[in-house]
């Protein structure tokens, strides 16, 4: 266990973590060195900055001399927008794909069962035993930009809460709301999370970033989808 890591962003904690995984979300942050981070055998948390095995990776070795002359690196550039709105839409998918089913076969369990005066508390109860199930396996690395690191309801509504690696104070308010019509179709396009909405349910997609600041929340409702 002893390349298992956790991380602390804000009140929420990661993990487990491999080094590759935790150098991702590190990466992301504006002072990495002063992050929180433990692993066994570790007394306490203590900062990224003070872990060796951390610091060595953002080490560079001298480069090797050779008589060849070098040619030159392509640049890294940042991930094109487009790329990036790409990989949240995905995210979204899988979120709801990875632990629908959970929740969806409660729903219809229940609905199968109900009558039509049975009190709304029972059903939401059993929403509550799904999501518990869901939560067991957070947090969950979606894909190279997004973690899921909450899931729970407001009445009616599943709530997806996700942390994003990707720097989005670039992002204008036009490429926010073609993110917000790409997961929208998305969702609406799923069989499963479209009987959701047909049975009176709606999702809301929380987008936060590492330091837990708000980047922007997705709603989607029966009446978002055509």
């Amino acid at each position: 266990m002893l390349d298992k890591w956790y991380y602390a962003a804000g009140e929420t904690t990661m993990g487990p973590l491999g080094l590759t995984e935790l150098k991702v979300l590190l990466d992301g942050a504006t002072n990495w060195q002063g992050l929180m981070v433990w692993r066994a055998g570790f007394t306490q948390w203590q900062t990224a900055g003070s872990v060796r095995e951390i610091r060595l990776l953002y080490e560079f070795s001298p480069p090797i001399v050779s008589t060849v002359p070098p040619t030159l690196a392509r640049p890294k550039r940042a991930l094109p927008h487009r790329i990036i709105l790409g990989i949240i839409v995905l995210a979204a998918a899988m979120a709801f794909g990875a632990f629908g089913l959970i929740f969806f076969q409660r729903v219809r369990n229940v609905q199968s069962t109900a009558s039509s005066t049975m009190a709304t508390p029972g059903i939401e109860g059993e929403i509550a035993g799904a999501l518990d199930k869901i939560r067991s396996g957070l947090p969950r690395k979606i894909d190279a930009t997004t973690i899921l690191t909450g899931v729970r309801n407001l009445n009616a509504q599943l709530i997806f809460e996700n942390i994003v690696t990707t720097d989005f104070s670039k992002f204008d308010d036009a490429t926010k709301d073609r993110l917000r019509q790409s997961v929208v179709r998305n969702v609406c396009g799923n069989a499963e999370t479209r009987k959701i909405l047909d049975i009176g349910g709606s999702f809301r997609y929380v987008y936060t970033d590492l330091q837990t600041r708000p980047v922007f929340d997705i709603d989607v409702l029966k009446t978002s989808c055509p």
